[in-house]
């Protein structure tokens, strides 16, 4: 499955279309940043319209301000999992269950004194030491 956009600015999606049969099926979105998150939860409305089952969806970099967590309590979306790569308050002082935050803080420190100590990237993500 493949979600196309045309945009009039960063606010403004023209047209959104999915490519590929999703009826019946689970669906994880996948996305590097999201701030008010408008477009994850257009896409999943039309996901589920076209007959999708659960809907999780991964960001890198959520900004999840109060607004938006009382939006994806109203949405079709299942889970949000993202990283804790920039700080997020409102979360702490308004839980959900939908919102699944990961603690990355040990692997960056643990690949940033690998790459310090002149340890190639490619051996950090095969395991060697």
């Amino acid at each position: 499955m493949l979600i196309t956009l045309e945009r009039e600015s960063t606010e403004n999606i023209v047209k959104m279309n999915i490519l590929g049969n999703v009826e019946g099926k689970n669906i994880l979105i996948v996305d590097d940043i999201a701030d008010t998150c408008g477009t994850l939860l257009e896409a999943s409305r039309i996901l589920k319209q076209k007959g999708a089952n659960h809907i999780v969806a991964g960001i890198v970099h959520a900004l999840v301000p109060k607004i938006m967590i009382e939006r994806l309590e109203d949405s079709n979306i299942s889970a949000l999992i993202f990283t804790n790569s920039i700080p997020c308050n409102d979360i702490e002082e308004n839980p959900t269950i939908k919102i699944i935050r990961i603690d990355i803080s040990e692997n960056l420190s643990k690949w940033i004194h690998l790459m310090h100590f002149e340890f190639l990237i490619p051996r950090i993500f095969n395991g060697g030491e």
